[in-house]
């Protein structure tokens, strides 16, 4: 490799991956990139780990041994290899894709085996409609509350049981406490659902804020744009308000909080940055394993599913994205908490 060619890769591939890393921890760079940044991050970093490796082999200059490594840490920022022993309260976070009976004759049995095997577990269900609520607690014993994402007026069938929303379900030992739902922010047109909790015998009390973050396509379809190209860039800013409106909840709430559901984004998107800033903990971060992926989509896995505990709340057990249940488009994560 002669020098002039050197010093052309050397830059690109030190800022480019770098570029990237900052256009993702800032709010106010990026627009419509932000998502295609925050999707391809790791990928960039891998790339550019191998090239300089091989870029290494070839000039036997150490130099590119320092892009390797800041490259790994691009792609690997987010990999955790931690499975602590199971303690505290078991949750299941899952965003349901407003299931159909044939999808519920998946989704039900997986739920009931689930709580079977973890007494003391909390569902908290994104798009899941009133009716199928009604199911899950027939089935398998639990006691939900929830919320329509719509008015009736607004859902495809205009029937408010089939209208998919936000849920909470309790198990025995646990009880809802006051009015759910209560100084909830306006601005989340695709769900909010926040509810306080008790365990009975320990007398312990939790917050439970359940999200479903604006998606592209409901920007684009609310918007009435051609494409979900156009629609990046609004939809950038509508999660941006939201989130920062979820931060300003959070600040009052005095009892531990436990933050779950579909944010619509990455981890590497300053939401995440923006929400990890504000000592709120990853519960994949904290006790997950591999890279967390929640969804697959092109072939591609992402991880748009998320759980986050402002402490006191800690994670005592480990964080698992369940891949070999496939009765949604998105796979449930599931995890333990205690205070």
């Amino acid at each position: 490799m002669n020098r002039k060619t050197d010093k052309v890769i050397w830059p690109v591939l030190l800022l480019l991956p770098v570029l990237f890393w900052v256009e993702g921890s800032s709010r106010h760079l990026g627009g419509m990139w932000s998502l295609p940044v925050g999707i391809f991050l790791p990928w960039i970093g891998f790339t550019g780990m191998l090239g300089a490796a091989f870029l290494h082999i070839r000039s036997k200059r150490k130099r590119w041994l320092l892009l390797v490594a800041l490259n790994a840490m691009i792609f690997l920022e987010d990999f955790r290899c931690r499975q602590p022993p199971a303690e505290g309260y078991p949750v299941i976070s899952w965003n349901l894709n407003a299931p159909q009976s044939e999808q519920m004759d998946c989704i039900v049995p997986y739920l009931k085996d689930w709580i079977n095997t973890n007494s003391k577990g909390l569902f908290i269900l994104q798009e899941v409609s009133k009716r199928n609520q009604n199911r899950i607690e027939k089935e398998i014993g639990v006691t939900c509350r929830g919320v329509n994402y719509q008015a009736p007026k607004d859902c495809a069938n205009k029937n408010k049981d089939t209208c998919p929303g936000l849920a909470i379900c309790i198990s025995k030992g646990w009880e809802f406490k006051g009015k759910a739902n209560a100084d909830s922010p306006d601005n989340f047109p695709n769900g909010i659902f926040q509810s306080e909790l008790q365990r009975k015998q320990e007398k312990q009390s939790f917050k439970i804020i359940n999200l479903h973050i604006e998606s592209l396509w409901k920007t684009k379809r609310e918007l009435d744009l051609n494409t979900k190209f156009e629609a990046m860039s609004p939809n950038r800013k509508i999660q941006i308000e939201q989130v920062e409106e979820i931060t300003r909840l959070i600040a009052k709430i005095q009892t531990p909080v436990l933050i779950a559901g579909d944010f619509n984004s990455t981890q590497s998107m300053w939401i995440h940055r923006n929400l990890r800033k504000h000592q709120l903990i990853d519960s994949h971060r904290e006790t997950g394993y591999g890279f967390g992926s929640t969804i697959q989509r092109n072939g591609v896995r992402l991880r748009t599913d998320f759980m986050y505990a402002k402490p006191p709340l800690k994670w005592t057990g480990p964080s698992r994205s369940e891949h070999g249940i496939a009765c949604s488009d998105h796979w449930p994560i599931s995890a333990w908490f205690s205070k």
